[in-house]
């Protein structure tokens, strides 16, 4: 368990870390390189899917009061090399937790099905996906038709690469909106129109601008919540 500079967590634990989606601008894969040997991070290859066991220890210690809980700031859990069973083992932890949220994200929807399957899901674990340019838009898609209207849905994104909505579109049936804008070497300035569709596109769902967004933003920084993230 570990406190987090992700502005909308109050916690991060990885029970399960590294994956294969090979994208470009990964600050986890960095981060996994510079704890190569350490941590439970394979040396040979620190961002190998990997199981971390004892972390599911660290989440059944979460004191009582609520708490936002990222279980994926260094990992995909539907990425290939990920067991199911490891999942399955993390969900289990979930269910003994409900006075906390657990909020998971992933870049490939097109597994859920797949690695879920016949297992049935907590009230309180959100699952979410990354989505950084119209290009990724499918992955929205995915995701409602891969779990149960029942499993709250949440979408970052961040980081908000390109463009993705046009003036009129709308996003709907999701729960959480989160835009956020690249860091780290090589980051990409967002175009403020790019923030202002998606925030038109979300509304009325409630969206959190993460405080990298202040030197690019159009309406400022607000930081909504859903009721039962507060």
């Amino acid at each position: 368990m570990a406190a987090t500079k992700i502005d909308w967590a109050d916690v991060t634990i990885n029970p399960i870390t590294g994956c294969r989606n090979g994208c470009e601008y990964c600050y986890a894969r960095r981060f996994a390189s510079r704890l190569a040997g350490r941590c439970g991070y394979p040396a040979e290859n620190p961002f190998k899917p990997t199981f971390h066991p004892d972390k599911l220890d660290h989440i059944r210690r979460l004191p009582g009061e609520s708490k936002r809980v990222f279980l994926d700031s260094m990992g995909d859990w539907f990425s290939e090399g990920v067991s199911p069973a490891w999942i399955h083992r993390v969900i289990q932890v979930v269910h003994e937790k409900p006075e906390h949220q657990f909020l998971v994200l992933t870049k490939r929807p097109d597994r859920i099905q797949e690695m879920l399957h016949c297992t049935a899901l907590p009230k309180n674990l959100w699952l979410g996906v990354s989505v950084t340019r119209q290009a990724d838009l499918w992955r929205i898609s995915l995701l409602k038709e891969s779990i149960p209207s029942s499993t709250k849905r949440f979408i970052s994104f961040e980081p908000l690469l390109g463009p993705v909505y046009q003036p009129g579109q709308k996003l709907g049936g999701v729960d959480w909106v989160i835009i956020g804008a690249q860091t780290g070497p090589g980051k990409v300035a967002p175009d403020p129109d790019w923030i202002r569709n998606v925030i038109m596109a979300a509304s009325p769902t409630p969206t959190f601008l993460k405080d990298n967004l202040r030197p690019f933003s159009p309406v400022g920084i607000f930081q909504e919540f859903p009721e039962v993230l507060r």
